[in-house]
């Protein structure tokens, strides 16, 4: 609309849009089928070619390139929010068990870009060379829940919805000019799917579940992870973010321990089963 309300033009979006935000060159928006730029002249897209995601991709900020770099199914994007140029970097990237419905986050490092979730972790470089992929498996616990447990909801968290919707505020910032990235530790979370059960006219008499466990903690240049080490046992691993490779670990008794980073002096204070806090020195 011009400034006495006019229409001055509409444009018709395949897809669902699920985002959109201004930019110098015009409106950004990213749906289901297509991305693309239109121009504040006339609703025309500013590319030539559309830029498809099939899922929400990943976001970060290069600090030094200036540019938004977007992750999705393999690819790497970066784009110029003042251009308005999207450009691919990266092509047929193969990170450890990751797919379509991973969601993946996103982080810039001085040495390229951190693609994670709870429990993977990996990293490109600033020219698409894939440094280092690894994927640590979630602790996991069988139980077997008898009828009078299926009152209550099974608790959990939709862990894809909960990180699609991170890249969402991700790109809502970086649209306002917020560009630093955020290092703040994540939560533990816990997801439980049904593996066998017996029925009887629809209810349930009884079922055997799988619970799996996240818990890791994002520190500037490590990531904590629950996980369990060669030995089956479980333990918090160190994973540098640049090498990817695993600087320290603490065997764990508990399935869920509750603990916290200080990087300051490079330290971990542990709880476990609610009685012993025991602190390590990660240095």
């Amino acid at each position: 609309m011009d400034s006495n309300g006019k229409k001055i033009w509409d444009s018709k979006v395949k897809g669902y849009t699920y985002y959109a935000t201004t930019t110098p060159k015009g409106v950004l928006y990213i749906s289901t089928e297509r991305s693309n730029i239109l121009s504040y002249s006339d609703g025309k897209d500013v590319w030539d070619k559309d830029v498809k995601f099939k899922s929400i991709p990943a976001v970060t900020y290069d600090e030094a390139e200036k540019k938004v770099i977007l992750f999705e199914s393999g690819t790497g994007y970066k784009f110029d929010l003042a251009t308005g140029v999207m450009t691919v970097f990266a092509e047929d990237i193969k990170l450890e068990n990751v797919t379509r419905k991973t969601p993946l986050q996103a982080e810039y490092r001085p040495s390229g870009y951190l693609l994670f979730t709870d429990q993977h972790i990996s990293l490109l470089d600033k020219k698409g060379k894939l440094v280092h992929s690894k994927d640590y498996p979630q602790l996991t616990s069988t139980n077997l829940m008898g009828l009078a447990q299926f009152g209550a909801d099974i608790a959990g968290v939709n862990i894809d919805i909960a990180g699609s919707m991170e890249n969402m505020k991700q790109l809502d910032r970086l649209s306002k000019g917020a560009y630093r990235n955020s290092n703040a530790a994540s939560e533990g979370t816990s997801k439980t799917q049904v593996l066998a059960g017996a029925y009887y006219g629809g209810t349930p008499l009884f079922e055997v579940t799988m619970t799996r466990y996240s818990n890791s903690r994002n520190a500037r240049d490590h990531k904590f992870i629950l996980t369990k080490d060669g030995e089956s046992k479980r333990a918090i691993m160190m994973v540098n973010k640049d090498t990817g490779k695993v600087d320290k670990k603490i065997n764990v008794v508990d399935l869920t321990p509750q603990y916290i980073v200080d990087e300051v002096d490079t330290r971990v204070f542990l709880c476990e089963r609610n009685k012993t806090i025991t602190c390590y020195d990660m240095k």
